[in-house]
């Protein structure tokens, strides 16, 4: 049966099949966060639910022998979608990517001596906070991890080379949308008998697909959020290499099925199938069942899976070109780009005032916000990228944090630099128009010959308005008027008075 998308355009199939009545003006850039997910997914799935009765797969009742065999059904697709022979991979399912690298580093602290433990110093707080389990750990930049796979085993310290490693890195940092290698789990093998490789693909899934037909080069666990590729539902997995998965099952904790055998006072045998020995407790299995109306509605409506990633590589790309070329009439740039072209779809910035100071990103979100744009500021839950996109040394991080800051609060700011960042992100769902959209309100907001030219003065410019405070300055031109859009109601600076008014 062809696709909606065979015969329409992707974005003509968004705006179809994502309904959303009181978001009808709201122009979403934050798939990076989740993706938007189609209305037919949660009808079918509720649908699914009121017509057919599902039981706790662990009884024995024929309802629960048929839902069982549905969510094995479902695991087969999954797999199948990563081109992962079930003969050599299994999946496991999670909360989310988070709770994956949570069961892979406990399964990992379950060995005798420890574990040691590397990783891209530009990676998602899940994977630093595996450190606190490992005997030893250390983050690498790119270079590093380059470096330490030419340089292969070289460790001369014996206990060291008894305990197993582990390699965590991201398919594509949630930050910038950087892309690394996929050479990297094959090559840590060859190059360190020993260790194992951990790929967190949940940035990478929200538009690419990933392939692991074949076998050697494919990483030992893959971490993932499937909300991040469908929108709904809320579930993670870890795809495991069965040759990897003994250092799974070595975990101390377990919970109610994933046993085969046990006694009070602790006596234990895992179950034999990985995914058993692995899942504690009852599934989500109502949860999982949406995933069959996930993949149903994500190959009716978009087809491949690459077809995403081409329409929103190509809306990215637009959006990079864009506010790369705004300058202020003295030639200083608008915006400082983070990311690169070529790789994942989003787009990582900051603003600049015409005198070369930093806008706050925080004003600039709750702004943005007002004219209807969704879109993520701050650290992303990565503070190795922000500190080396913000230059922002080891020793900067612990004094901001003994001057008060915190992830998420409202510093945005701090010795002239800002210490977060913009981030705009695309999908399938994601337009031209929302790009020239938001391109023309940088320029309105920023670019309109004003006498407020310091990024200290635009921000607290625009954090006064988007807080409802009545802002009265005399340095704003005549010529210095823009309209913020919220829902039914219009905010308009007044060139005379230099108030913001409700219109």
């Amino acid at each position: 049966m062809p696709s909606v998308a065979q015969s329409m355009t992707i974005s003509e199939v968004c705006i179809l099949s994502i309904d959303r009545s009181d978001n009808l003006d709201t122009i979403y850039m934050d798939h990076a966060g989740a993706t938007l997910y189609p209305t037919s997914i949660v009808h079918d799935h509720c649908e699914d639910l009121t017509s057919h009765l599902l039981s706790n797969p662990h009884s024995q009742s024929p309802s629960s022998i048929a839902t069982g065999d549905r969510v094995t059904a479902i695991r087969q697709r999954v797999l199948q979608a990563f081109g992962a022979n079930p003969e050599y991979f299994d999946i496991v399912f999670v909360a989310n990517a988070t709770a994956g690298m949570k069961l892979v580093a406990e399964g990992f602290a379950g060995s005798s001596n420890g574990f040691q433990y590397k990783y891209l110093n530009d990676v998602h707080t899940s994977i630093i906070g595996a450190g606190q389990l490992a005997a030893t750990r250390q983050s690498l930049s790119e270079d590093e991890v380059e470096g330490w796979l030419r340089a292969g085993n070289v460790s001369k310290n014996s206990k060291e080379e008894m305990r197993p490693g582990l390699f965590a890195y991201p398919a594509q940092s949630n930050l910038h949308g950087r892309r690394f290698s996929l050479d990297w789990p094959a090559k840590v093998r060859e190059a360190h008998p020993g260790w194992y490789c951990l790929l967190d693909a949940a940035s990478y899934l929200t538009t690419t697909p990933l392939d692991f037909s074949n076998v050697p080069m494919a990483p030992d666990f893959t971490i993932m959020s499937f909300y991040k590729i469908f929108g709904y539902p809320d579930l993670g997995a870890v795809i495991v290499k069965k040759e990897s998965g003994h250092m799974l099952v070595q975990r101390r904790f377990f919970g109610g099925g994933s046993r085969a055998a046990l006694t009070v006072d602790g006596f234990n045998i895992p179950r034999r199938t990985l995914h058993e020995a692995l899942e504690d407790g009852t599934l989500p299995f109502h949860t999982i069942l949406a995933l069959e109306h996930a993949f149903n509605n994500f190959g009716r409506l978009y087809g491949a899976h690459i077809r995403v990633a081409r329409h929103a590589s190509l809306v990215a790309r637009l959006a990079h070109n864009i506010l790369s070329s705004l300058h202020y009439p003295n030639g200083r740039p608008v915006c400082k780009i983070y990311s690169t072209l070529g790789h994942g779809p989003i787009v990582a910035f900051n603003l600049y005032a015409e005198n070369g100071s930093a806008i706050g990103y925080v004003g600039f979100e709750r702004i943005s916000s007002l004219r209807g744009f969704a879109l993520r500021t701050g650290g992303m839950c990565n503070p190795g990228g922000i500190r080396k996109a913000c230059e922002i040394s080891e020793d900067d991080f612990m004094g901001l944090h003994k001057m008060g800051k915190e992830c998420g609060d409202h510093i945005d700011i701090v010795d002239g630099r800002n210490v977060g960042i913009i981030r705009i992100s695309f999908g399938a769902c994601s337009t031209i128009e929302d790009v020239l959209t938001f391109v023309d309100f940088i320029r309105e907001t920023f670019m309109v010959k004003r006498r407020v030219t310091t990024g200290m003065q635009l921000t607290s410019l625009m954090n006064k308005v988007s807080t409802g405070v009545k802002v009265s300055t005399g340095v704003l031109s005549k010529a210095d008027i823009f309209r913020i859009h919220r829902k039914a109601s219009t905010f308009e600076l007044h060139a005379h008075s230099g108030e913001f008014m409700a219109l």
